[in-house]
């Protein structure tokens, strides 16, 4: 380990020609801009900011563009986010920020300016705005830090006369040039304002942990985080070349997924085990590790066509993303031998159901790994997965007659249980989650109480619902989009659907009792009781077509 000592500006530089650079694992830059101010106001008091560490990792880059040569690169282990906030405070792009238009919008949005005509001795830093921005006294601190090269070496006498000439005359009379070029001079001194700079030299494993333990101190570090920094280390480019780019895909079919529900497929396939802290460090660098990697974007992707193709449109309404997990290892273990998606969501919809998945859910993926990796065949393997549930094989009409916040399984299986009777949106008479005919992707349900919720529907005064009544399953039904007319949200159901003349086929194609006499808040109850039983018959319908039986 070595210590050292840099100038903002020469870290500045390293950041901006390579000779910095940031793990493929670290999260992106996600400092605020009122963070970036402060931290000017810090340099120029001359506080301390913290340290930087590096590690020199003499195999990290191998086959990138590298920086000048003869300069090694470092990676930066912890002070990315500074570091970037200071590149963005001088107008320079780091080289880890490869995107155009976001640095320019972090450009934008971080224009930092002095107002170097403020009375006393200090210099007060704010944030552009409409305001400060065309005011003469508010100077942009970036100009002063890294002034344009064509014009050479900034002359502070000659930016404050020409400061001097735009401020008003009450103003002039307060300041002198001399004095306004002193103040010039302390903010450009920020440059040289000394960084400490430790460089550490352990090993791959060491110096993931070191950044763990570091990350520990603020943010919340999962270990997913751990072992994309081991894979990282092991395979550069990796990261940024393809798992990002295929989990970045994913996310554009509506599957926004954690990289950790990407690595335990990975690691299931590869070395047995769903458990990220039980995966041994050889299996990163040996020969397992690109062979599993292609079976899981095979499996993974597969599967999120098959949930697509089953109208699931989009990550959100699973009951969990871990959940996933067995789902692609069945795929992957029986694609060729019997592999029945339809099957194996059936029982995917019975383990939502059963909270097998919810909370912390390692035991049961470990579980269900090792029975889908020891089963003889995929009817064995499903078997052996609904052996572990111990829910009802048959939705029960009092399970929608719960709130439906905490029970996403339910909602999911609601939802296409109403999309699979042809479920309609009320407003336009489109079918649910459809563009054409074709399911749009992506698509996010609006879910509208049929009778209101608020204090002049079902939490009247009047009445006496539960909570779980009034939030209940059985009380909504799904749109294409929020309705604009405000009557939809505090009128009576009976009025509100009449004054926008939604027929009676689009209620019916939501499992809405069509007699008028259940719409008021008096016969709620008879109304939840009767749709209720609609719904799990809906539901049970659909579970069975999973099965290829009789409903």
């Amino acid at each position: 380990m070595s210590l050292a000592a840099l100038t903002v500006g020469d870290l500045v530089a390293a950041c901006a020609d390579g000779r910095f650079d940031v793990p493929e694992f670290q999260r992106s830059y996600v400092w605020r801009p009122d963070q970036v101010r402060a931290l000017v106001d810090s340099l120029f008091r001359g506080y301390p900011i913290g340290q930087v560490l590096t590690w020199a990792a003499p195999r990290y880059g191998a086959g990138e563009p590298g920086p000048e040569e003869g300069a090694a690169t470092r990676w930066l282990v912890d002070g990315q986010q500074r570091a970037t906030a200071l590149c963005l405070v001088f107008g320079r792009r780091p080289r880890w920020w490869n995107d155009e238009p976001s640095w320019s919008r972090g450009l934008a949005a971080t224009n930092v300016l002095a107002d170097v005509a403020s009375s006393g001795t200090g210099v007060e830093f704010a944030l552009s705005n409409p305001v400060r921005a065309p005011d003469p006294r508010w100077v942009p601190v970036r100009g002063l830090l890294a002034p344009d090269p064509t014009e050479g070496e900034a002359d502070p006498e000659r930016q404050a006369t020409a400061i001097l000439g735009r401020l008003p005359k009450t103003v002039r009379e307060r300041r002198s040039g001399t004095d306004l070029a002193e103040r010039l001079r302390a903010i450009a001194a920020i440059r040289d304002r000394e960084v400490p700079v430790t460089e550490v030299s352990h090993g791959i494993e060491d110096v993931a942990e070191i950044f763990t333990r570091l990350n520990q101190q603020g943010t919340e570090v999962r270990e997913s985080d751990v072992s994309l920094a081991v894979a990282a280390a092991y395979h550069p480019g990796w990261v940024r070349g393809e798992f990002l780019p295929f989990v970045r895909n994913l996310g554009d079919s509506g599957f926004d997924l954690e990289s950790g529900v990407v690595l335990r497929i990975l690691t299931s396939l590869g070395c047995g085990s769903p458990r990220l802290d039980d995966v041994p460090r050889d299996f990163w660098r040996g020969p397992a590790f690109p062979r599993a990697w292609a079976e899981t974007k095979e499996a993974l992707s597969g599967t999120v066509n098959d949930l697509i193709g089953a109208r699931v449109p989009n990550a959100a309404l699973l009951p969990s993303r871990n959940a996933l997990v067995p789902l692609a290892l069945l795929r992957a273990r029986f694609a060729s031998s019997g592999y029945r998606f339809s099957r194996a969501f059936h029982w995917f919809l019975l383990a939502g159901r059963d909270g097998r998945y919810s909370g912390a859910s390692t035991t049961a993926l470990a579980e269900d790994a090792r029975s889908i990796r020891d089963a003889g065949s995929f009817a064995e393997a499903l078997a052996a997965l609904r052996e572990a549930l111990a829910v009802e094989p048959r939705v029960a009409p009092e399970e929608f007659v719960v709130r439906a916040v905490g029970n996403r399984s339910l909602l999911l299986l609601q939802y296409l249980a109403l999309t699979g009777h042809g479920a309609l949106d009320w407003t336009t008479g489109e079918p649910i989650g459809r563009q054409g005919a074709a399911p749009e992707v992506g698509f996010v349900p609006y879910w509208h109480p049929f009778f209101p919720t608020g204090a002049s529907g079902l939490r009247s005064a009047r009445y006496d619902f539960t909570d779980d009544e009034i939030g209940a399953l059985g009380n909504l039904v799904v749109l294409n989009s929020r309705p604009a007319a405000r009557a939809w949200r505090s009128g009576a159901p009976a009025r509100y659907l009449a004054a926008s003349s939604v027929p009676d086929e689009r209620l019916d194609s939501q499992l809405i009792p069509l007699d008028r006499e259940l719409w008021t808040i008096e016969r709620y109850r008879d109304f939840l009781e009767d749709r209720s039983r609609r719904l799990a018959r809906a539901a049970n319908a659909y579970l069975a077509e999973q099965l290829g039986a009789p409903a």
